[in-house]
């Protein structure tokens, strides 16, 4: 089974996302410190945040689930 478009062309580092200089800056920073601090990522939809939230993730290690208000009760 193949994945979804959006899946298949998600940028895989932060410099490969478009758009969003100045929080792609202070995530570096921050992954930089190696001391990984909560993040609230909010914006319309299409704009990165689930892909930001994935690499910020990964660059510590760390899980990775997906929660959805819209989903959940």
């Amino acid at each position: 089974m193949s994945k979804p478009l959006a899946d298949s062309l998600r940028p895989v580092s932060f410099d490969e996302i478009v758009g969003q200089e100045k929080a792609i800056f202070w995530l570096k920073k921050v992954i930089s410190s190696k001391k990984p601090i909560s993040i609230l990522l909010f914006g319309p939809a299409g704009c990165g945040k689930t892909t930001i939230a994935k690499l910020y993730a990964k660059s510590f290690n760390a899980n990775f689930k997906i929660m959805s208000a819209v989903f959940t009760s």
